[in-house]
C-alpha cells in the first residue's frame, strides 16, 4: 500500500510538473508576443490581412482645384489619393481638434471609390509656418531652429521644431496621433494612415541647403533620428490598431556629405520599419536604371523584398518629382526631358528584373498629378501613350497583388 501510494504520489508530482512546464512555455509565447506587439509587430498573418486588397496607382494633388479632382475621380487608374493635412489644421489649440475638412475629404474620395492615405505633416518649408501650430512655440522645453529655406520659402526665413529631442514625440505628438486614431482607425475609406516624421510628411528631416548645417548646430545627429523616428512609428502603431502604416522615404535624412546623408541609416530603419509591418514608398524612381538614385533604391529593395512577398510589408516607388510632364516643361530643371518614353521606362524599371537586378514585388506606385490628369479620359489635355503606359504598369501592380496576396 506504501508503495502505491508513492506511486499515486510521484505520478501527481509529475503531472503537475507538466503543467507547470507547459504553463511556463505558453506564458514566454505570450510574453514573447507582447513584446513584439508593444514594439510594433502585429503577427504575420494580421499585417497581411491589413495590407490585403490596397495594391495599385496613388496619387497626391498638390492644391485645390475642382477640375483636377473630378478627373481624378473619374479616372479608373487611380486607385487611391493621399490627403494631407497640416498640425495647424488638426490642431489649431492644444488639446482642442478640428477634424471636419478631414473627414470630410475622406468621405468625398470613398465614395468616389478611391482609397485615402491620411498624412499630417509637422513642419515643412513655408515662411508662413503655416504647418507647424503656432501654440507650439510657446511650450516649454520646445526648441525651434531658424534658417534660410529653400523651396516655396525662396530662401526666407523659416522655423521648425526640433523634433527629435527627448520627449519631444510622447509629449506633443501622442495626444495628436490618439485623437486621430480616434477618428478615423479601422475607417473603411482610410486605406492607410501616413505618420508625418519629418519634412512635409516624409521620412527625411530637412532637405534644403541651409536647412542641413543648421540641424546640425541644434544637435541633429543619425542616432536621435533613428530613435525619433522609431518612438514615432510606435506611437501610431499603438493607436491605429485596424488601419496600417505607409510611409515616404528619399534617398538621405539630411544634407550632411560628412555623413554620406545619412543614407546608410535610411536604409537600416527602412527594414526596421518594414519588418514591423509598415508599407515603404521609395522615392528615387527614375528611367536610368544606372543612376545613383536607382542603384540606391534597387538596394534596399532587394533588402525589402522577402517582407514584401510574404505580405508583412509593401514595396512602393515613385519620386517626388512628376515622372512624366507636358513638352512646355521638358526644357530645364528637374523635368528635363521628362516624356513617353522616359515614363515608359522608369515605370519598367519599378519592377526590376533587368541585368543583374533582381525582380521587385511592387504593389504600389507613388504619382504626381501631371501624369494622373494626362491619363484621364474626360481630360482635354489626355494623352494615350502616357495612359497606356500607367494601365500597363496598374496591371503588374495587381499581379504582384494577386501572387502575394492571393486576391
Amino acid at each position: 500500500m506504501k508503495n502505491l501510494r508513492r506511486i499515486v504520489a510521484g505520478a501527481w508530482l509529475l503531472a503537475g510538473a507538466v503543467v507547470l512546464a507547459v504553463l511556463a512555455v505558453l506564458s514566454a509565447v505570450g510574453l514573447a508576443a507582447g513584446l513584439a506587439l508593444a514594439h510594433g509587430q502585429a503577427p504575420e498573418a494580421n499585417l497581411k490581412a491589413l495590407h490585403a486588397g490596397k495594391a495599385g496607382i496613388y496619387v497626391r494633388l498638390g492644391k485645390k482645384d475642382e477640375r483636377e479632382r473630378k478627373l481624378v475621380e473619374q479616372n479608373p487608374l487611380v486607385d487611391a489619393v493621399i490627403v494631407s493635412a497640416t498640425w495647424q489644421q488638426l490642431e489649431p489649440q492644444k488639446g482642442q481638434y478640428s477634424w471636419d475638412g478631414l473627414q470630410r475629404e475622406v468621405e468625398q474620395w470613398g465614395k468616389a471609390g478611391k482609397g485615402v492615405v491620411i498624412l499630417v505633416g509637422l513642419y515643412g518649408q513655408d515662411a508662413s509656418g503655416k504647418q507647424t501650430p503656432h501654440w507650439l512655440w510657446n511650450e516649454p522645453g520646445v526648441r525651434g531652429i531658424e534658417f534660410a529655406g529653400g523651396g516655396g520659402a525662396k530662401g526666407a526665413k523659416i522655423k521648425v521644431p526640433a523634433v527629435w529631442d527627448e520627449r519631444f514625440a510622447d509629449q506633443f505628438l501622442e495626444p495628436l496621433i490618439a485623437a486621430l486614431a480616434k477618428q478615423f482607425n479601422g475607417n473603411p475609406h482610410v486605406w492607410y494612415v501616413m505618420p508625418g516624421f519629418g519634412h512635409i510628411g516624409n521620412l527625411n528631416a530637412q532637405p534644403s541647403r541651409e536647412g542641413g548645417p543648421a540641424f546640425l548646430e541644434a544637435g541633429f545627429t543619425g542616432e536621435k533620428w533613428l530613435a525619433y523616428c522609431r518612438r514615432v512609428a510606435a506611437l501610431y502603431q499603438k493607436h491605429f490598431t485596424k488601419t496600417p502604416l505607409l510611409l515616404k522615404s528619399a534617398g538621405q535624412f539630411l544634407k550632411d556629405k560628412k555623413h554620406d546623408n545619412y543614407r546608410k541609416e535610411v536604409g537600416d530603419l527602412l527594414l526596421v520599419l518594414g519588418q514591423q509591418g509598415i508599407a515603404i514608398i521609395q522615392f528615387g524612381l527614375d528611367a536610368n536604371a544606372e543612376s545613383q538614385a536607382m542603384k540606391i533604391v534597387y538596394e534596399r529593395s532587394a533588402v525589402l523584398s522577402p517582407l514584401a512577398q510574404k505580405g508583412i510589408t509593401r514595396i512602393g516607388l515613385g519620386d517626388d518629382w512628376p515622372l512624366w510632364v507636358p513638352e512646355s516643361r521638358r526644357g530645364k530643371g528637374p523635368t528635363a526631358g521628362q516624356d513617353e518614353k522616359y515614363l515608359r521606362q522608369a515605370l519598367d524599371n519599378a519592377f526590376g528584373g533587368q541585368g543583374a537586378v533582381q525582380a521587385i514585388p511592387t504593389t504600389l506606385l507613388f504619382c504626381q498629378a501631371p501624369e494622373i490628369l494626362a491619363s484621364a479620359p474626360q481630360s482635354k489635355d489626355y494623352n494615350q501613350d502616357v495612359a497606356a503606359a500607367l494601365k500597363s504598369a496598374r496591371d503588374r501592380l495587381k499581379k504582384n497583388e494577386q501572387a502575394i496576396f492571393g486576391k
